[in-house]
Protein backbone atom coordinates (compact mmCIF):
# COMPACT_ATOMS: atom_id res chain seq x y z
CA UNK A 1 0.00 0.00 0.00
CA UNK A 2 1.20 3.45 -1.17
CA UNK A 3 0.65 6.15 0.88
CA UNK A 4 1.32 10.26 0.01
CA UNK A 5 0.72 12.62 2.72
CA UNK A 6 0.90 16.51 1.82
CA UNK A 7 0.78 17.98 5.06
CA UNK A 8 1.96 21.62 5.85
CA UNK A 9 2.47 20.93 9.83
CA UNK A 10 5.51 18.62 11.27
CA UNK A 11 3.09 17.75 14.50
CA UNK A 12 -0.02 16.86 11.82
CA UNK A 13 2.24 14.86 9.69
CA UNK A 14 3.49 13.01 13.13
CA UNK A 15 0.11 12.37 13.94
CA UNK A 16 -0.89 10.87 10.91
CA UNK A 17 2.22 8.93 10.65
CA UNK A 18 1.60 7.17 13.92
CA UNK A 19 -2.42 6.64 12.64
CA UNK A 20 -1.37 5.02 9.39
CA UNK A 21 0.88 2.48 11.56
CA UNK A 22 -1.40 1.71 14.19
CA UNK A 23 -4.15 0.84 11.27
CA UNK A 24 -2.16 -0.83 9.27
CA UNK A 25 0.10 -2.80 10.70
CA UNK A 26 2.28 -4.24 7.70
CA UNK A 27 2.74 -0.94 6.24
CA UNK A 28 5.99 0.55 6.23
CA UNK A 29 5.99 4.21 6.84
CA UNK A 30 9.86 4.91 5.83
CA UNK A 31 9.17 2.84 2.61
CA UNK A 32 5.09 3.47 1.73
CA UNK A 33 4.36 6.84 3.16
CA UNK A 34 6.16 9.80 1.04
CA UNK A 35 5.36 13.16 1.91
CA UNK A 36 5.18 15.98 -0.61
CA UNK A 37 5.58 19.63 -0.19
CA UNK A 38 2.64 20.70 -2.65
CA UNK A 39 -0.45 19.45 -4.39
CA UNK A 40 0.49 21.05 -7.83
CA UNK A 41 4.52 19.63 -7.12
CA UNK A 42 2.94 16.18 -6.61
CA UNK A 43 1.01 16.44 -9.56
CA UNK A 44 3.42 18.15 -11.46
CA UNK A 45 5.62 14.98 -11.47
CA UNK A 46 2.93 12.64 -12.23
CA UNK A 47 1.42 14.15 -15.04
CA UNK A 48 5.35 13.76 -16.10
CA UNK A 49 6.25 10.46 -15.65
CA UNK A 50 5.89 8.30 -18.87
CA UNK A 51 2.80 7.69 -20.51
CA UNK A 52 2.96 4.26 -20.68
CA UNK A 53 2.79 4.16 -16.88
CA UNK A 54 -0.50 6.80 -16.61
CA UNK A 55 -2.10 4.43 -19.42
CA UNK A 56 -2.80 1.80 -16.92
CA UNK A 57 -5.26 3.62 -14.69
CA UNK A 58 -7.87 3.62 -17.46
CA UNK A 59 -11.34 1.31 -15.35
CA UNK A 60 -11.25 -1.28 -18.13
CA UNK A 61 -6.99 -2.44 -17.23
CA UNK A 62 -7.98 -1.72 -13.55
CA UNK A 63 -10.91 -4.61 -13.74
CA UNK A 64 -8.63 -6.92 -15.75
CA UNK A 65 -5.52 -6.78 -13.61
CA UNK A 66 -7.12 -5.32 -10.51
CA UNK A 67 -3.33 -3.53 -9.28
CA UNK A 68 -2.32 -0.29 -8.91
CA UNK A 69 -0.04 1.13 -11.85
CA UNK A 70 3.84 1.40 -10.38
CA UNK A 71 4.33 5.26 -9.24
CA UNK A 72 0.67 5.74 -8.77
CA UNK A 73 -0.49 5.54 -4.55
CA UNK A 74 -3.12 4.04 -2.88
CA UNK A 75 -3.93 7.20 -0.70
CA UNK A 76 -3.75 10.65 -1.19
CA UNK A 77 -4.03 12.73 2.04
CA UNK A 78 -4.03 16.26 1.81
CA UNK A 79 -3.92 18.80 4.60
CA UNK A 80 -5.82 21.76 3.69
CA UNK A 81 -7.29 23.87 6.55
CA UNK A 82 -8.63 26.68 3.62
CA UNK A 83 -8.54 25.42 0.20
CA UNK A 84 -6.54 27.29 -2.10
CA UNK A 85 -7.90 28.61 -5.10
CA UNK A 86 -8.01 26.54 -7.80
CA UNK A 87 -6.96 23.18 -5.51
CA UNK A 88 -10.23 21.70 -6.47
CA UNK A 89 -9.59 21.89 -10.34
CA UNK A 90 -6.39 20.49 -9.42
CA UNK A 91 -7.94 17.79 -7.41
CA UNK A 92 -10.41 17.32 -10.41
CA UNK A 93 -7.94 16.38 -12.56
CA UNK A 94 -5.72 14.21 -10.59
CA UNK A 95 -9.26 11.94 -9.49
CA UNK A 96 -10.30 12.02 -13.23
CA UNK A 97 -6.46 10.99 -14.86
CA UNK A 98 -6.21 8.71 -11.39
CA UNK A 99 -9.81 6.91 -10.61
CA UNK A 100 -8.13 4.01 -8.52
CA UNK A 101 -6.34 6.65 -5.90
CA UNK A 102 -8.41 7.68 -2.61
CA UNK A 103 -8.06 11.05 -1.99
CA UNK A 104 -9.04 11.99 1.86
CA UNK A 105 -9.03 15.48 2.57
CA UNK A 106 -8.24 17.15 6.21
CA UNK A 107 -9.88 20.41 6.83
CA UNK A 108 -11.48 21.45 10.46
CA UNK A 109 -14.64 22.90 8.86
CA UNK A 110 -16.64 20.90 6.47
CA UNK A 111 -19.12 23.29 5.57
CA UNK A 112 -22.13 22.05 2.97
CA UNK A 113 -19.79 24.14 0.45
CA UNK A 114 -16.88 22.65 0.85
CA UNK A 115 -18.82 19.50 0.99
CA UNK A 116 -20.08 19.81 -2.17
CA UNK A 117 -17.15 21.37 -4.25
CA UNK A 118 -15.14 18.19 -2.88
CA UNK A 119 -18.04 15.78 -3.77
CA UNK A 120 -17.95 17.48 -7.60
CA UNK A 121 -14.04 17.11 -7.72
CA UNK A 122 -14.00 13.34 -7.14
CA UNK A 123 -12.82 13.42 -3.37
CA UNK A 124 -14.15 10.17 -1.79
CA UNK A 125 -13.49 11.38 1.69
CA UNK A 126 -13.30 14.71 3.83
CA UNK A 127 -12.44 14.35 7.64
CA UNK A 128 -12.22 16.49 10.10
CA UNK A 129 -9.82 18.29 11.91
CA UNK A 130 -8.48 16.77 15.09
CA UNK A 131 -8.21 14.02 13.30
CA UNK A 132 -9.94 10.82 15.27
CA UNK A 133 -8.03 7.78 14.37
CA UNK A 134 -11.28 5.56 13.60
CA UNK A 135 -12.28 8.28 11.09
CA UNK A 136 -8.97 7.42 9.38
CA UNK A 137 -9.14 3.65 10.24
CA UNK A 138 -12.91 3.46 8.66
CA UNK A 139 -11.89 5.77 5.59
CA UNK A 140 -9.45 3.37 4.31
CA UNK A 141 -11.33 0.41 5.46
CA UNK A 142 -14.02 1.46 2.94
CA UNK A 143 -11.50 2.56 0.04
CA UNK A 144 -9.97 -0.57 0.32
CA UNK A 145 -13.66 -2.28 0.08
CA UNK A 146 -14.54 -0.49 -2.93
CA UNK A 147 -11.35 -1.17 -4.86
CA UNK A 148 -11.34 -5.00 -3.59
CA UNK A 149 -14.94 -4.99 -5.19
CA UNK A 150 -13.24 -4.66 -9.12
CA UNK A 151 -14.85 -1.29 -9.93
CA UNK A 152 -15.78 1.84 -8.30
CA UNK A 153 -19.45 2.09 -7.51
CA UNK A 154 -19.93 -1.78 -7.50
CA UNK A 155 -23.07 -2.56 -5.32
CA UNK A 156 -21.66 -5.19 -2.48
CA UNK A 157 -24.74 -4.61 0.10
CA UNK A 158 -27.96 -5.95 0.90
CA UNK A 159 -31.13 -4.16 0.06
CA UNK A 160 -34.00 -4.50 1.97
CA UNK A 161 -37.55 -2.60 1.45
CA UNK A 162 -39.97 -2.24 4.52
CA UNK A 163 -43.70 -1.42 3.33
CA UNK A 164 -46.64 -0.91 5.07
CA UNK A 165 -50.00 -2.97 4.56
CA UNK A 166 -52.31 -0.84 6.14
CA UNK A 167 -51.10 2.74 7.64
CA UNK A 168 -49.89 2.13 11.07
CA UNK A 169 -48.77 -1.34 11.13
CA UNK A 170 -45.55 -0.41 11.83
CA UNK A 171 -42.86 -0.76 9.51
CA UNK A 172 -40.86 2.38 10.22
CA UNK A 173 -40.64 0.98 14.04
CA UNK A 174 -39.66 -2.37 12.78
CA UNK A 175 -36.82 -1.30 9.95
CA UNK A 176 -34.99 1.35 12.22
CA UNK A 177 -35.05 -1.24 15.27
CA UNK A 178 -34.15 -3.97 12.53
CA UNK A 179 -31.26 -1.47 11.55
CA UNK A 180 -30.11 -0.78 15.14
CA UNK A 181 -29.78 -4.90 16.14
CA UNK A 182 -27.78 -4.89 12.68
CA UNK A 183 -25.13 -2.54 13.47
CA UNK A 184 -25.36 -3.31 17.72
CA UNK A 185 -25.47 -7.10 17.33
CA UNK A 186 -23.74 -7.85 13.96
CA UNK A 187 -21.51 -4.73 14.04
CA UNK A 188 -23.15 -4.26 10.43
CA UNK A 189 -22.18 -0.75 8.32
CA UNK A 190 -26.23 0.36 8.04
CA UNK A 191 -28.61 3.21 6.35
CA UNK A 192 -32.02 3.75 6.14
CA UNK A 193 -32.95 5.55 4.07
CA UNK A 194 -36.49 7.82 4.42
CA UNK A 195 -38.47 6.62 1.40
CA UNK A 196 -42.12 8.27 2.62
CA UNK A 197 -41.14 11.23 1.02
CA UNK A 198 -44.26 13.65 2.04
CA UNK A 199 -44.55 11.63 6.00
CA UNK A 200 -41.46 9.94 6.57
CA UNK A 201 -40.68 9.73 10.39
CA UNK A 202 -37.87 7.69 10.97
CA UNK A 203 -35.61 9.62 12.60
CA UNK A 204 -37.41 10.08 15.18
CA UNK A 205 -37.33 6.47 16.39
CA UNK A 206 -34.11 8.17 17.76
CA UNK A 207 -34.16 11.19 19.61
CA UNK A 208 -31.15 13.23 18.70
CA UNK A 209 -29.54 16.31 19.30
CA UNK A 210 -27.89 16.97 15.73
CA UNK A 211 -29.53 18.67 13.11
CA UNK A 212 -30.87 16.97 9.83
CA UNK A 213 -27.56 17.34 8.03
CA UNK A 214 -29.65 16.46 4.84
CA UNK A 215 -32.28 14.50 3.50
CA UNK A 216 -33.18 12.07 0.82
CA UNK A 217 -34.67 15.35 -1.69
CA UNK A 218 -30.91 16.75 -1.14
CA UNK A 219 -28.94 13.84 -2.51
CA UNK A 220 -31.51 12.41 -4.61
CA UNK A 221 -32.33 15.52 -6.77
CA UNK A 222 -28.61 16.35 -7.83
CA UNK A 223 -28.15 12.46 -9.57
CA UNK A 224 -24.55 13.79 -11.30
CA UNK A 225 -23.09 15.55 -8.47
CA UNK A 226 -24.33 12.43 -6.00
CA UNK A 227 -21.08 10.67 -4.44
CA UNK A 228 -20.52 8.92 -0.85
CA UNK A 229 -19.07 12.25 0.34
CA UNK A 230 -22.57 14.32 -0.21
CA UNK A 231 -24.46 10.69 1.35
CA UNK A 232 -22.44 10.75 4.33
CA UNK A 233 -22.27 14.50 4.98
CA UNK A 234 -26.46 14.11 4.34
CA UNK A 235 -26.89 11.40 7.12
CA UNK A 236 -27.81 11.41 11.05
CA UNK A 237 -25.87 9.69 12.92
CA UNK A 238 -27.10 7.18 15.38
CA UNK A 239 -23.81 5.23 15.81
CA UNK A 240 -20.77 5.30 14.11
CA UNK A 241 -22.33 2.00 12.22
CA UNK A 242 -25.75 2.86 11.72
CA UNK A 243 -26.91 6.69 10.42
CA UNK A 244 -30.49 7.33 8.77
CA UNK A 245 -31.18 9.49 6.05
CA UNK A 246 -34.23 11.57 6.61
CA UNK A 247 -37.08 12.71 4.30
CA UNK A 248 -37.44 15.87 3.63
CA UNK A 249 -38.76 18.52 5.94
CA UNK A 250 -40.60 20.49 3.40
CA UNK A 251 -42.76 18.01 1.85
CA UNK A 252 -42.66 20.20 -1.18
CA UNK A 253 -39.55 18.92 -1.58
CA UNK A 254 -40.85 15.92 -2.23
CA UNK A 255 -41.56 17.07 -5.70
CA UNK A 256 -37.95 17.56 -6.75
CA UNK A 257 -37.07 13.55 -6.53
CA UNK A 258 -36.97 11.73 -9.59
CA UNK A 259 -36.92 8.21 -10.27
CA UNK A 260 -32.95 8.24 -11.62
CA UNK A 261 -32.08 10.10 -8.46
CA UNK A 262 -33.91 7.06 -5.68
CA UNK A 263 -31.88 5.05 -8.72
CA UNK A 264 -28.50 5.72 -8.13
CA UNK A 265 -29.11 7.04 -4.43
CA UNK A 266 -30.12 2.88 -3.65
CA UNK A 267 -26.82 1.99 -6.11
CA UNK A 268 -24.77 4.18 -4.29
CA UNK A 269 -25.53 3.83 -0.67
CA UNK A 270 -25.24 -0.09 -1.58
CA UNK A 271 -21.44 0.32 -2.51
CA UNK A 272 -21.03 2.24 0.92
CA UNK A 273 -23.03 0.06 3.39
CA UNK A 274 -23.41 -3.43 3.98
CA UNK A 275 -27.36 -3.36 4.66
CA UNK A 276 -29.42 -0.66 3.45
CA UNK A 277 -32.88 -0.42 4.81
CA UNK A 278 -35.43 1.49 2.99
CA UNK A 279 -39.25 3.06 4.66
CA UNK A 280 -41.42 2.86 2.10
CA UNK A 281 -44.60 4.63 1.53
CA UNK A 282 -47.55 2.55 0.68
CA UNK A 283 -48.05 4.49 -2.71
CA UNK A 284 -46.57 2.93 -5.65
CA UNK A 285 -45.67 5.13 -8.11
CA UNK A 286 -42.63 5.79 -10.34
CA UNK A 287 -40.05 6.80 -7.72
CA UNK A 288 -40.73 3.88 -5.35
CA UNK A 289 -40.90 1.35 -7.71
CA UNK A 290 -37.18 2.03 -8.12
CA UNK A 291 -36.74 1.17 -4.80
CA UNK A 292 -39.13 -2.06 -5.40
CA UNK A 293 -37.18 -3.15 -8.19
CA UNK A 294 -33.65 -2.80 -6.81
CA UNK A 295 -34.43 -4.10 -3.53
CA UNK A 296 -33.37 -7.96 -2.68
CA UNK A 297 -36.24 -8.61 -0.03
CA UNK A 298 -39.46 -6.65 0.96
CA UNK A 299 -41.35 -6.80 4.07
CA UNK A 300 -44.34 -6.20 4.11
CA UNK A 301 -46.03 -5.54 7.46
CA UNK A 302 -49.34 -6.31 8.46
CA UNK A 303 -51.95 -6.74 11.60
CA UNK A 304 -53.78 -10.25 11.75
CA UNK A 305 -57.35 -7.91 11.19
CA UNK A 306 -59.60 -7.95 8.83
CA UNK A 307 -58.56 -4.90 6.86
CA UNK A 308 -54.81 -5.49 6.50
CA UNK A 309 -56.11 -8.72 5.11
CA UNK A 310 -57.52 -6.90 2.34
CA UNK A 311 -54.87 -4.26 1.77
CA UNK A 312 -52.21 -7.21 1.82
CA UNK A 313 -54.26 -8.95 -0.73
CA UNK A 314 -53.98 -5.77 -3.22
CA UNK A 315 -50.13 -5.55 -2.38
CA UNK A 316 -49.90 -9.29 -3.42
CA UNK A 317 -51.97 -8.99 -6.84
CA UNK A 318 -49.66 -5.84 -7.44
CA UNK A 319 -46.27 -7.27 -6.75
CA UNK A 320 -47.52 -10.34 -9.33
CA UNK A 321 -48.49 -7.84 -11.76
CA UNK A 322 -45.25 -6.00 -11.37
CA UNK A 323 -42.95 -9.77 -11.69
CA UNK A 324 -41.73 -9.65 -8.54
CA UNK A 325 -41.09 -13.83 -7.42
CA UNK A 326 -42.48 -15.04 -4.80
CA UNK A 327 -40.30 -15.04 -2.33
CA UNK A 328 -38.96 -11.34 -2.81
CA UNK A 329 -41.79 -10.43 -0.60
CA UNK A 330 -42.05 -11.33 3.07
CA UNK A 331 -45.00 -10.80 5.19
CA UNK A 332 -44.93 -10.24 9.15
CA UNK A 333 -47.46 -9.67 11.53
CA UNK A 334 -47.00 -6.99 13.95
CA UNK A 335 -48.26 -6.48 17.17
CA UNK A 336 -49.50 -10.61 16.82
CA UNK A 337 -52.00 -10.93 20.11
CA UNK A 338 -53.18 -14.85 20.46
CA UNK A 339 -56.30 -13.52 22.30
CA UNK A 340 -57.58 -10.70 20.41
CA UNK A 341 -56.09 -11.66 16.53
CA UNK A 342 -57.77 -13.70 13.94
CA UNK A 343 -56.10 -17.15 14.13
CA UNK A 344 -53.53 -17.38 11.75
CA UNK A 345 -53.69 -20.22 9.69
CA UNK A 346 -56.66 -19.09 7.67
CA UNK A 347 -55.07 -15.86 6.95
CA UNK A 348 -52.11 -17.74 5.05
CA UNK A 349 -54.15 -20.03 3.87
CA UNK A 350 -56.75 -17.14 2.54
CA UNK A 351 -53.74 -15.23 0.86
CA UNK A 352 -51.58 -18.34 -0.07
CA UNK A 353 -48.43 -17.31 2.01
CA UNK A 354 -46.51 -18.17 4.82
CA UNK A 355 -45.94 -15.73 7.25
CA UNK A 356 -41.71 -14.82 7.33
CA UNK A 357 -42.34 -13.82 11.21
CA UNK A 358 -44.50 -12.79 14.06
CA UNK A 359 -43.54 -10.05 16.28
CA UNK A 360 -45.61 -10.09 19.86
CA UNK A 361 -47.37 -7.70 21.16
CA UNK A 362 -45.42 -5.41 24.01
CA UNK A 363 -47.60 -1.96 23.79
CA UNK A 364 -45.62 -1.20 27.27
CA UNK A 365 -41.88 -1.21 25.88
CA UNK A 366 -42.66 -0.80 22.00
CA UNK A 367 -44.93 3.09 22.75
CA UNK A 368 -41.76 3.48 25.06
CA UNK A 369 -39.09 2.85 22.64
CA UNK A 370 -41.11 5.19 20.32
CA UNK A 371 -41.85 7.66 23.26
CA UNK A 372 -37.96 7.86 24.25
CA UNK A 373 -36.54 7.59 20.96
CA UNK A 374 -34.84 4.86 21.58
CA UNK A 375 -34.25 1.30 20.51
CA UNK A 376 -36.34 -1.53 22.12
CA UNK A 377 -33.46 -3.65 21.91
CA UNK A 378 -31.47 -0.66 24.16
CA UNK A 379 -34.85 -0.14 26.09
CA UNK A 380 -36.02 -3.31 26.81
CA UNK A 381 -33.57 -6.26 25.65
CA UNK A 382 -35.79 -8.90 27.59
CA UNK A 383 -38.67 -8.12 25.19
CA UNK A 384 -40.29 -10.52 23.16
CA UNK A 385 -40.16 -7.83 20.73
CA UNK A 386 -36.16 -7.31 20.83
CA UNK A 387 -35.87 -11.15 20.64
CA UNK A 388 -37.53 -11.69 17.39
CA UNK A 389 -35.45 -8.58 15.76
CA UNK A 390 -32.18 -10.46 16.96
CA UNK A 391 -33.44 -13.35 15.25
CA UNK A 392 -34.48 -11.95 12.11
CA UNK A 393 -30.88 -9.82 12.30
CA UNK A 394 -29.34 -13.45 13.35
CA UNK A 395 -31.14 -14.89 10.07
CA UNK A 396 -30.09 -12.07 7.33
CA UNK A 397 -26.66 -12.35 8.13
CA UNK A 398 -26.77 -15.87 8.19
CA UNK A 399 -25.45 -17.25 11.59
CA UNK A 400 -28.83 -18.52 13.20
CA UNK A 401 -26.98 -21.94 12.17
CA UNK A 402 -24.18 -23.23 11.45
CA UNK A 403 -25.45 -23.08 7.50
CA UNK A 404 -26.67 -20.91 4.83
CA UNK A 405 -30.46 -20.58 5.64
CA UNK A 406 -33.02 -19.79 2.82
CA UNK A 407 -33.25 -16.20 3.46
CA UNK A 408 -28.92 -16.10 2.99
CA UNK A 409 -29.15 -17.78 -0.25
CA UNK A 410 -32.58 -15.32 -1.66
CA UNK A 411 -29.75 -12.86 -0.74
CA UNK A 412 -27.21 -14.34 -2.63
CA UNK A 413 -29.41 -15.03 -5.91
CA UNK A 414 -30.86 -11.41 -6.31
Amino acid sequence: MKIVVICQHDKLLAQLTGMLAASIPALSIERDVVREPSLSHWFARMEAAPRTRLRAVRPDELIEHNDTPPGVPDFLILDEPEPREGAFETLERITRSLPQLTVILLTPERTPHLLMAAMQAGIREVLPLPLPVADLTAAIDRAVQRNASGTPGMSTGKVLGFMACKGGSGATFIAANLGYALAVEHQKRVLLIDLDLQYGDASFFFFSDQKFPGSVAGVARRPKHMDAVLLNASCLKILPNFSILPAPDDPAEAATVTPEGVKQLIELAASCYDYVLIDMDRSIDAVSLQALDQADAIFAIMQSMVPDMRDARTLLRAFKQLGYADSKLQFIVNRADKKEDAPVRPIEKGLGIDFYRMIPNDYLNASASVNQGASILELAPASPVSKVMREIADELVGVASGHENWFQRLLRRA
